[in-house]
Protein backbone atom coordinates (compact mmCIF):
# COMPACT_ATOMS: atom_id res chain seq x y z
CA UNK A 1 0.00 0.00 0.00
CA UNK A 2 1.08 3.60 -0.60
CA UNK A 3 0.70 4.45 3.09
CA UNK A 4 2.91 1.58 4.19
CA UNK A 5 5.52 2.47 1.57
CA UNK A 6 5.72 6.05 2.79
CA UNK A 7 5.81 4.88 6.38
CA UNK A 8 8.73 2.48 5.76
CA UNK A 9 10.62 5.24 4.03
CA UNK A 10 10.13 7.48 7.05
CA UNK A 11 11.52 4.89 9.42
CA UNK A 12 14.55 4.21 7.23
CA UNK A 13 15.54 7.84 7.00
CA UNK A 14 13.54 10.01 9.43
CA UNK A 15 15.79 13.04 9.37
CA UNK A 16 16.46 13.20 5.64
CA UNK A 17 12.87 12.67 4.55
CA UNK A 18 12.11 16.38 4.68
CA UNK A 19 14.80 17.04 2.05
CA UNK A 20 13.37 14.59 -0.48
CA UNK A 21 10.70 15.39 -3.00
CA UNK A 22 7.40 14.25 -1.54
CA UNK A 23 4.66 13.07 -3.96
CA UNK A 24 1.54 15.23 -4.33
CA UNK A 25 -0.61 12.26 -3.33
CA UNK A 26 1.17 12.17 0.02
CA UNK A 27 0.49 15.84 0.69
CA UNK A 28 -3.13 15.60 -0.38
CA UNK A 29 -4.27 12.29 1.11
CA UNK A 30 -1.69 10.60 3.29
CA UNK A 31 -0.40 13.46 5.42
CA UNK A 32 -3.84 14.35 6.88
CA UNK A 33 -4.32 10.69 7.84
CA UNK A 34 -0.88 10.48 9.45
CA UNK A 35 -1.51 13.71 11.32
CA UNK A 36 -4.41 12.07 13.13
CA UNK A 37 -2.67 8.75 13.64
CA UNK A 38 0.00 10.04 15.98
CA UNK A 39 3.09 9.96 13.78
CA UNK A 40 2.88 13.47 12.41
CA UNK A 41 6.00 14.56 14.29
CA UNK A 42 8.14 12.10 12.36
CA UNK A 43 7.34 14.09 9.23
CA UNK A 44 6.96 17.55 10.66
CA UNK A 45 10.23 17.72 12.60
CA UNK A 46 13.64 17.79 10.98
CA UNK A 47 15.34 17.82 14.37
CA UNK A 48 15.68 15.03 16.88
CA UNK A 49 12.10 14.20 17.97
CA UNK A 50 13.33 12.33 21.02
CA UNK A 51 13.76 15.67 22.78
CA UNK A 52 10.54 17.66 22.42
CA UNK A 53 10.14 20.79 24.50
CA UNK A 54 6.79 22.02 25.68
CA UNK A 55 6.40 24.61 28.43
CA UNK A 56 10.14 24.34 29.22
CA UNK A 57 9.81 20.61 29.95
CA UNK A 58 12.09 18.22 28.05
CA UNK A 59 10.78 14.77 27.17
CA UNK A 60 13.42 12.06 26.85
CA UNK A 61 13.20 8.45 25.76
CA UNK A 62 15.21 6.37 28.21
CA UNK A 63 15.58 3.26 26.07
CA UNK A 64 14.87 3.17 22.36
CA UNK A 65 14.87 -0.65 22.29
CA UNK A 66 12.21 -1.48 24.87
CA UNK A 67 8.99 0.23 25.92
CA UNK A 68 8.43 -0.14 29.66
CA UNK A 69 5.08 -0.14 31.45
CA UNK A 70 6.45 2.65 33.63
CA UNK A 71 6.74 4.93 30.60
CA UNK A 72 3.13 4.13 29.66
CA UNK A 73 2.00 4.81 33.22
CA UNK A 74 3.88 8.10 33.26
CA UNK A 75 1.85 9.23 30.25
CA UNK A 76 -1.37 8.54 32.16
CA UNK A 77 -0.14 10.60 35.10
CA UNK A 78 0.97 13.40 32.81
CA UNK A 79 -2.39 13.44 30.99
CA UNK A 80 -4.16 14.27 34.25
CA UNK A 81 -2.44 17.65 34.34
CA UNK A 82 -1.41 18.38 30.74
CA UNK A 83 -2.98 16.52 27.81
CA UNK A 84 -0.92 18.41 25.23
CA UNK A 85 2.37 17.47 26.87
CA UNK A 86 1.23 13.86 27.24
CA UNK A 87 0.52 13.77 23.53
CA UNK A 88 4.00 15.13 22.79
CA UNK A 89 5.51 12.36 24.87
CA UNK A 90 3.62 9.69 22.95
CA UNK A 91 4.73 11.32 19.69
CA UNK A 92 8.33 11.01 20.88
CA UNK A 93 7.86 7.36 21.84
CA UNK A 94 6.16 6.65 18.53
CA UNK A 95 9.41 7.16 16.60
CA UNK A 96 10.93 4.00 18.07
CA UNK A 97 7.71 2.09 18.84
CA UNK A 98 5.35 2.95 15.99
CA UNK A 99 2.03 1.07 16.17
CA UNK A 100 2.93 -0.50 19.49
CA UNK A 101 -0.48 -1.52 20.81
CA UNK A 102 0.13 0.02 24.25
CA UNK A 103 0.90 3.36 22.61
CA UNK A 104 -2.15 3.05 20.37
CA UNK A 105 -4.37 2.43 23.40
CA UNK A 106 -2.78 5.36 25.20
CA UNK A 107 -3.44 7.60 22.20
CA UNK A 108 -7.07 6.49 22.42
CA UNK A 109 -7.18 7.50 26.09
CA UNK A 110 -6.04 11.01 25.15
CA UNK A 111 -8.60 11.27 22.36
CA UNK A 112 -11.34 10.25 24.80
CA UNK A 113 -10.23 12.93 27.25
CA UNK A 114 -10.90 15.40 24.43
CA UNK A 115 -14.22 13.67 23.52
CA UNK A 116 -12.72 12.91 20.11
CA UNK A 117 -14.13 9.41 19.68
CA UNK A 118 -14.01 9.45 15.87
CA UNK A 119 -10.20 9.84 15.76
CA UNK A 120 -9.74 7.24 18.49
CA UNK A 121 -11.81 4.73 16.53
CA UNK A 122 -10.04 5.65 13.27
CA UNK A 123 -6.66 5.03 14.90
CA UNK A 124 -7.84 1.66 16.21
CA UNK A 125 -9.02 0.67 12.74
CA UNK A 126 -5.54 1.35 11.35
CA UNK A 127 -3.90 -0.49 14.25
CA UNK A 128 -6.17 -3.53 13.80
CA UNK A 129 -5.17 -3.61 10.13
CA UNK A 130 -1.59 -4.25 11.32
CA UNK A 131 -2.17 -6.17 14.53
CA UNK A 132 -5.40 -8.12 15.04
CA UNK A 133 -4.99 -8.24 18.78
CA UNK A 134 -7.88 -8.80 21.18
CA UNK A 135 -7.04 -5.67 23.19
CA UNK A 136 -7.57 -3.49 20.12
CA UNK A 137 -10.90 -5.10 19.23
CA UNK A 138 -11.98 -4.78 22.86
CA UNK A 139 -11.15 -1.09 23.07
CA UNK A 140 -12.84 -0.39 19.74
CA UNK A 141 -16.05 -2.06 20.88
CA UNK A 142 -16.10 -0.08 24.12
CA UNK A 143 -15.32 3.21 22.35
CA UNK A 144 -18.03 2.64 19.77
CA UNK A 145 -20.54 2.20 22.56
CA UNK A 146 -19.20 5.17 24.54
CA UNK A 147 -19.44 7.32 21.43
CA UNK A 148 -23.17 6.59 21.25
CA UNK A 149 -23.27 3.65 18.85
CA UNK A 150 -25.67 0.84 19.73
CA UNK A 151 -25.42 -1.60 16.85
CA UNK A 152 -23.93 -4.88 15.64
CA UNK A 153 -20.50 -3.27 15.12
CA UNK A 154 -20.11 -2.86 18.89
CA UNK A 155 -21.01 -6.50 19.50
CA UNK A 156 -18.91 -7.80 16.58
CA UNK A 157 -15.75 -6.17 17.93
CA UNK A 158 -16.35 -7.37 21.48
CA UNK A 159 -17.09 -10.88 20.27
CA UNK A 160 -13.92 -10.94 18.14
CA UNK A 161 -11.98 -9.83 21.19
CA UNK A 162 -13.48 -12.61 23.30
CA UNK A 163 -12.86 -15.29 20.67
CA UNK A 164 -9.20 -14.26 20.53
CA UNK A 165 -8.64 -13.86 24.27
CA UNK A 166 -11.29 -15.96 26.06
CA UNK A 167 -11.10 -13.20 28.65
CA UNK A 168 -13.83 -13.13 31.31
CA UNK A 169 -13.67 -9.33 31.43
CA UNK A 170 -14.28 -9.06 27.69
CA UNK A 171 -17.16 -11.54 27.88
CA UNK A 172 -18.77 -9.49 30.67
CA UNK A 173 -18.52 -6.38 28.50
CA UNK A 174 -20.09 -8.28 25.61
CA UNK A 175 -22.97 -9.50 27.78
CA UNK A 176 -23.63 -5.99 29.12
CA UNK A 177 -23.56 -4.46 25.64
CA UNK A 178 -25.74 -7.16 24.09
CA UNK A 179 -28.31 -6.67 26.86
CA UNK A 180 -28.24 -2.89 26.34
CA UNK A 181 -28.60 -3.09 22.55
CA UNK A 182 -30.87 -6.08 21.86
CA UNK A 183 -32.43 -6.90 25.21
CA UNK A 184 -32.92 -10.55 26.14
CA UNK A 185 -32.21 -12.78 23.13
CA UNK A 186 -31.16 -16.43 22.67
CA UNK A 187 -27.66 -15.16 21.79
CA UNK A 188 -27.44 -13.24 25.07
CA UNK A 189 -28.58 -16.24 27.11
CA UNK A 190 -26.03 -18.44 25.32
CA UNK A 191 -23.13 -16.22 26.37
CA UNK A 192 -24.54 -15.71 29.87
CA UNK A 193 -24.42 -19.49 30.31
CA UNK A 194 -20.84 -19.57 29.00
CA UNK A 195 -19.93 -16.82 31.47
CA UNK A 196 -21.57 -18.66 34.35
CA UNK A 197 -19.46 -21.74 33.62
CA UNK A 198 -16.44 -19.54 34.40
CA UNK A 199 -17.86 -18.83 37.87
CA UNK A 200 -14.50 -19.26 39.61
CA UNK A 201 -13.30 -16.13 37.84
CA UNK A 202 -16.40 -14.05 38.56
CA UNK A 203 -16.80 -11.35 41.21
CA UNK A 204 -19.93 -11.07 43.32
CA UNK A 205 -21.31 -8.22 41.19
CA UNK A 206 -20.94 -10.40 38.08
CA UNK A 207 -23.27 -12.97 39.64
CA UNK A 208 -25.81 -10.19 40.29
CA UNK A 209 -25.51 -9.10 36.64
CA UNK A 210 -26.29 -12.64 35.49
CA UNK A 211 -29.09 -12.96 38.04
CA UNK A 212 -30.65 -9.69 36.79
CA UNK A 213 -30.59 -10.94 33.20
CA UNK A 214 -32.19 -14.21 34.29
CA UNK A 215 -34.92 -12.25 36.07
CA UNK A 216 -35.51 -10.29 32.87
CA UNK A 217 -35.63 -13.55 30.90
CA UNK A 218 -37.99 -15.21 33.39
CA UNK A 219 -35.40 -17.80 34.47
CA UNK A 220 -36.32 -17.41 38.13
CA UNK A 221 -34.67 -20.56 39.52
CA UNK A 222 -31.34 -19.73 37.90
CA UNK A 223 -31.65 -16.11 39.03
CA UNK A 224 -32.11 -17.22 42.64
CA UNK A 225 -29.12 -19.59 42.48
CA UNK A 226 -26.80 -16.88 41.15
CA UNK A 227 -28.03 -14.32 43.68
CA UNK A 228 -27.28 -16.71 46.55
CA UNK A 229 -23.81 -17.40 45.12
CA UNK A 230 -23.19 -13.66 45.00
CA UNK A 231 -24.15 -13.35 48.67
CA UNK A 232 -21.86 -16.26 49.55
CA UNK A 233 -18.97 -14.37 47.95
CA UNK A 234 -19.86 -10.99 49.46
CA UNK A 235 -22.71 -10.39 51.91
CA UNK A 236 -22.57 -6.66 51.09
CA UNK A 237 -22.84 -7.14 47.33
CA UNK A 238 -26.12 -5.19 47.13
CA UNK A 239 -24.30 -2.09 48.33
CA UNK A 240 -22.32 -2.28 45.09
CA UNK A 241 -25.05 -3.45 42.70
CA UNK A 242 -28.60 -2.48 43.64
CA UNK A 243 -30.55 -4.81 41.38
CA UNK A 244 -34.23 -4.23 42.12
CA UNK A 245 -35.47 -7.45 40.45
CA UNK A 246 -32.94 -9.65 42.27
CA UNK A 247 -33.67 -8.06 45.65
CA UNK A 248 -37.39 -8.34 45.02
CA UNK A 249 -37.01 -11.99 44.01
CA UNK A 250 -35.19 -12.87 47.24
CA UNK A 251 -37.90 -11.19 49.31
CA UNK A 252 -40.64 -13.01 47.38
CA UNK A 253 -39.00 -16.39 47.93
CA UNK A 254 -38.37 -15.90 51.67
CA UNK A 255 -40.08 -12.91 53.31
CA UNK A 256 -38.59 -13.47 56.74
CA UNK A 257 -34.99 -14.21 55.79
CA UNK A 258 -34.78 -11.40 53.24
CA UNK A 259 -36.99 -8.83 54.94
CA UNK A 260 -34.35 -6.17 54.19
CA UNK A 261 -35.14 -6.67 50.47
CA UNK A 262 -38.79 -5.63 50.88
CA UNK A 263 -38.09 -2.07 49.76
CA UNK A 264 -37.16 -3.34 46.27
CA UNK A 265 -40.38 -5.33 46.05
CA UNK A 266 -42.38 -2.24 47.05
CA UNK A 267 -40.56 0.05 44.59
CA UNK A 268 -41.27 -2.26 41.63
CA UNK A 269 -44.95 -2.46 42.57
CA UNK A 270 -45.06 1.33 42.99
CA UNK A 271 -43.75 1.72 39.41
CA UNK A 272 -46.08 -0.91 37.95
CA UNK A 273 -49.13 0.65 39.62
CA UNK A 274 -48.43 3.87 37.69
CA UNK A 275 -47.57 2.31 34.34
CA UNK A 276 -50.43 4.05 32.46
CA UNK A 277 -50.32 7.39 34.24
CA UNK A 278 -48.81 9.39 31.34
CA UNK A 279 -51.26 8.23 28.67
CA UNK A 280 -54.21 8.58 31.08
CA UNK A 281 -53.26 12.22 31.75
CA UNK A 282 -52.91 12.98 28.05
CA UNK A 283 -56.27 11.39 27.19
CA UNK A 284 -58.05 13.28 29.98
CA UNK A 285 -56.44 16.62 29.09
CA UNK A 286 -58.04 18.83 26.46
CA UNK A 287 -54.58 20.07 25.45
CA UNK A 288 -50.98 19.31 26.36
CA UNK A 289 -47.45 20.61 25.86
CA UNK A 290 -44.25 18.55 25.68
CA UNK A 291 -41.51 21.10 26.34
CA UNK A 292 -37.95 20.15 25.39
CA UNK A 293 -34.79 21.98 26.41
CA UNK A 294 -33.68 23.07 22.93
CA UNK A 295 -33.15 26.78 22.21
CA UNK A 296 -35.78 26.86 19.44
CA UNK A 297 -38.31 28.88 21.51
CA UNK A 298 -35.98 31.72 22.46
CA UNK A 299 -37.58 35.10 21.63
CA UNK A 300 -40.81 33.31 20.64
CA UNK A 301 -42.86 34.60 23.59
CA UNK A 302 -44.62 31.21 23.72
CA UNK A 303 -44.61 31.07 27.52
CA UNK A 304 -48.28 32.03 27.91
CA UNK A 305 -49.30 29.54 25.21
CA UNK A 306 -47.45 26.72 26.99
CA UNK A 307 -48.94 27.66 30.37
CA UNK A 308 -52.45 27.65 28.87
CA UNK A 309 -52.22 23.91 28.16
CA UNK A 310 -54.02 21.51 30.51
CA UNK A 311 -50.96 19.29 30.90
CA UNK A 312 -47.27 20.26 30.61
CA UNK A 313 -44.31 17.85 30.70
CA UNK A 314 -40.68 18.98 30.97
CA UNK A 315 -37.28 17.27 30.96
CA UNK A 316 -34.18 16.91 33.13
CA UNK A 317 -32.59 20.29 34.01
CA UNK A 318 -35.44 22.48 32.67
CA UNK A 319 -35.53 26.11 33.83
CA UNK A 320 -38.74 28.13 34.32
CA UNK A 321 -37.21 31.21 35.96
CA UNK A 322 -37.94 34.68 34.62
CA UNK A 323 -37.16 35.87 31.92
CA UNK A 324 -36.87 32.37 30.36
CA UNK A 325 -40.50 31.80 31.34
CA UNK A 326 -41.54 34.42 28.75
CA UNK A 327 -40.54 31.94 26.03
CA UNK A 328 -40.88 28.59 27.80
CA UNK A 329 -43.60 29.15 30.42
CA UNK A 330 -43.50 28.01 34.02
CA UNK A 331 -46.32 25.49 34.43
CA UNK A 332 -45.04 21.96 35.06
CA UNK A 333 -47.25 18.92 35.69
CA UNK A 334 -44.79 16.09 35.03
CA UNK A 335 -41.02 15.75 34.96
CA UNK A 336 -39.06 13.22 32.93
CA UNK A 337 -35.54 12.85 34.26
CA UNK A 338 -32.48 10.64 34.37
CA UNK A 339 -32.18 8.34 37.36
CA UNK A 340 -29.33 10.26 39.00
CA UNK A 341 -28.64 13.94 39.62
CA UNK A 342 -25.18 14.10 38.06
CA UNK A 343 -26.12 16.63 35.37
CA UNK A 344 -29.47 17.95 36.64
CA UNK A 345 -30.75 19.62 39.80
CA UNK A 346 -32.72 17.92 42.55
CA UNK A 347 -36.24 19.32 42.72
CA UNK A 348 -39.21 19.24 45.07
CA UNK A 349 -41.88 16.84 43.81
CA UNK A 350 -44.72 18.41 45.80
CA UNK A 351 -46.24 20.38 42.91
CA UNK A 352 -45.76 17.66 40.28
CA UNK A 353 -48.41 15.11 39.36
CA UNK A 354 -45.86 12.42 38.62
CA UNK A 355 -42.27 11.72 37.48
CA UNK A 356 -40.92 9.57 34.65
CA UNK A 357 -37.47 7.97 34.97
CA UNK A 358 -35.81 7.74 31.55
CA UNK A 359 -33.62 4.93 30.25
CA UNK A 360 -34.00 1.60 28.50
CA UNK A 361 -35.12 -1.28 30.74
CA UNK A 362 -34.32 0.81 33.78
CA UNK A 363 -35.82 -1.54 36.37
CA UNK A 364 -33.72 -4.52 35.31
CA UNK A 365 -30.56 -2.90 33.94
CA UNK A 366 -29.90 -0.12 36.44
CA UNK A 367 -27.15 -0.84 38.96
CA UNK A 368 -28.41 2.04 41.10
CA UNK A 369 -31.83 0.45 41.68
CA UNK A 370 -33.37 2.06 44.72
CA UNK A 371 -31.36 5.28 44.32
CA UNK A 372 -33.09 6.03 41.00
CA UNK A 373 -36.52 6.02 42.63
CA UNK A 374 -35.67 7.08 46.18
CA UNK A 375 -37.17 10.58 46.12
CA UNK A 376 -40.46 9.42 44.61
CA UNK A 377 -40.75 6.34 46.80
CA UNK A 378 -40.19 7.94 50.21
CA UNK A 379 -42.69 10.74 49.41
CA UNK A 380 -45.20 8.30 47.90
CA UNK A 381 -45.02 10.34 44.71
CA UNK A 382 -46.22 8.59 41.52
CA UNK A 383 -43.35 7.49 39.29
CA UNK A 384 -43.26 5.50 36.06
CA UNK A 385 -41.02 4.52 33.14
CA UNK A 386 -41.29 4.39 29.34
CA UNK A 387 -41.96 0.77 28.24
CA UNK A 388 -39.05 -1.25 26.89
CA UNK A 389 -40.55 -1.79 23.44
CA UNK A 390 -40.40 1.96 22.78
CA UNK A 391 -36.65 2.05 23.39
CA UNK A 392 -36.10 -1.18 21.43
CA UNK A 393 -37.87 0.19 18.35
CA UNK A 394 -35.97 3.48 18.55
CA UNK A 395 -32.57 1.86 19.12
CA UNK A 396 -33.20 -0.28 16.02
CA UNK A 397 -34.07 2.83 13.98
CA UNK A 398 -31.28 5.07 15.32
CA UNK A 399 -28.45 2.65 16.13
CA UNK A 400 -28.09 4.90 19.18
CA UNK A 401 -29.81 5.59 22.48
CA UNK A 402 -32.80 7.91 21.93
CA UNK A 403 -33.07 11.13 23.89
CA UNK A 404 -35.69 11.36 26.63
CA UNK A 405 -37.64 13.79 24.47
CA UNK A 406 -37.87 11.43 21.49
CA UNK A 407 -38.70 8.46 23.74
CA UNK A 408 -41.70 10.16 25.34
CA UNK A 409 -42.97 11.62 22.04
CA UNK A 410 -42.70 8.23 20.34
CA UNK A 411 -44.55 6.62 23.25
CA UNK A 412 -47.35 9.17 22.90
CA UNK A 413 -47.45 8.61 19.14
CA UNK A 414 -47.74 4.82 19.56
CA UNK A 415 -50.73 5.30 21.91
CA UNK A 416 -52.73 8.24 20.53
CA UNK A 417 -51.41 8.73 16.98
CA UNK A 418 -49.64 11.69 15.39
CA UNK A 419 -48.91 14.57 17.74
CA UNK A 420 -50.11 18.10 16.90
CA UNK A 421 -47.17 20.42 16.24
CA UNK A 422 -48.66 23.08 18.53
CA UNK A 423 -48.22 20.63 21.42
CA UNK A 424 -44.43 20.32 20.97
CA UNK A 425 -42.00 23.05 22.06
CA UNK A 426 -38.24 23.32 22.54
CA UNK A 427 -37.17 20.66 20.05
CA UNK A 428 -34.37 21.55 17.61
CA UNK A 429 -35.25 18.91 14.98
CA UNK A 430 -31.61 18.05 14.31
CA UNK A 431 -30.25 21.60 14.24
CA UNK A 432 -27.34 20.91 16.58
CA UNK A 433 -24.11 18.91 16.33
CA UNK A 434 -24.17 15.17 16.96
CA UNK A 435 -23.30 14.12 20.54
CA UNK A 436 -23.76 17.69 21.84
CA UNK A 437 -26.72 19.15 23.69
CA UNK A 438 -27.61 22.82 23.30
CA UNK A 439 -30.07 24.10 25.91
CA UNK A 440 -32.06 27.31 26.22
CA UNK A 441 -30.49 27.81 29.66
CA UNK A 442 -27.03 27.55 31.20
CA UNK A 443 -26.43 24.24 32.95
CA UNK A 444 -23.20 24.12 34.95
CA UNK A 445 -23.61 20.35 35.31
CA UNK A 446 -23.93 19.70 31.58
CA UNK A 447 -21.82 16.86 30.18
CA UNK A 448 -19.38 17.30 27.30
CA UNK A 449 -20.66 14.30 25.35
CA UNK A 450 -24.22 13.06 24.82
CA UNK A 451 -24.94 9.76 23.09
CA UNK A 452 -27.65 11.06 20.77
CA UNK A 453 -27.82 11.39 16.98
CA UNK A 454 -29.97 14.49 16.53
CA UNK A 455 -30.21 14.30 12.74
CA UNK A 456 -31.51 10.73 12.87
CA UNK A 457 -33.95 11.75 15.62
CA UNK A 458 -35.19 14.65 13.48
CA UNK A 459 -36.28 12.19 10.76
CA UNK A 460 -38.41 10.25 13.26
CA UNK A 461 -39.85 13.45 14.76
CA UNK A 462 -40.95 14.55 11.29
CA UNK A 463 -42.86 11.26 10.93
CA UNK A 464 -44.74 11.43 14.25
CA UNK A 465 -45.52 15.17 14.51
CA UNK A 466 -48.11 16.78 12.25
Amino acid sequence: MVVEGVYKKMLNNVFSLGKKKIPKKYKRKIKPMLKNSGIYYILNKGEDCKNLKENNVTIKIKNKNTLSQNEINSISMLAESDVVLARRKIDALWINFAWNRLLVLKYCDLYVLENDYSNAIRLLDKAIGRDKHWMLYHRKGLLLRSSGKLNHEVLDNLLKSYNLSKSVKVLIDYVKSSWAINGVTPELIKYCDILYRKKNDLASVDFILLSSIDCDAGRITLAKRKALEALDKDKNVFDKYQSLPVLSLLYTLDNDKYLYCKYAFDVINHIKNNSDILIDNLINAKSFAIVGNGPSELESCNGDLIDSKDFVLRFNAYNTDYPLSIDYGSKTDAWMRAGNYIDLPRRSLNKLSFTIISGYNNIYRSTMGFDDYYDSFISNHPVTIIPNYIYEELIFKLNAMPSAGLAVLYYIYKNIGKIPKDSVFGFSYGNQPKNSSHHYFYNSKSKNHYNHDWNAEAIILAEIIE
